[in-house]
């Protein structure tokens, strides 16, 4: 004895039938109440006028000089350097081992990966999605 409804069977091509297991309802992933870290890690070097939002995150290892300024929820990860007059958006994510020139610029909400590079001036747009290794030249605009 199986007691078998008509919605657990299914007919296949060559008439062979199969018994469907009943459906169990999957649990909403658990939701992450937490805040994004917050502060400067170890051995973090500020420069001159350089400004990080107190929700913002920077990593073990980077660098900001003059005038660098990292908005509010921005989380940048370890060994990264930023230039004079860099501006990281507001809730932006930044790989590690990233490079800005003077001047560039990412928008809100972008996310960046791990290795990019990206010369004087280069600007990505909001919620643009960089890939890891990517490099921007002089004055180059995404997004």
């Amino acid at each position: 004895g199986v007691e078998e409804k008509e919605e657990d069977i299914i007919c296949v091509p060559d008439d062979n039938v199969s018994i469907v297991p009943p459906r169990v309802p999957v649990p909403e992933p658990p939701v992450d109440s937490s805040p994004s870290r917050s502060g400067l890690g170890q051995n973090v070097n500020v420069g001159f006028g350089a400004s990080v939002h107190p929700s913002a995150y920077v990593g073990d290892n980077c660098d900001l000089h003059s005038v660098v300024t990292i908005e509010a929820g921005a989380q940048v990860a370890q060994n990264c350097h930023f230039h004079m007059g860099v501006v990281v958006g507001s809730n932006c994510t930044i790989g590690s081992n990233s490079h800005f020139h003077s001047g560039a610029k990412i928008g809100p909400g972008a996310n960046i990966g791990s290795d990019c590079h990206f010369h004087s001036s280069a600007k990505v747009g909001s919620d643009a999605e960089i890939g890891s290794g990517c490099h921007f030249h002089m004055g180059a605009e995404v997004g």
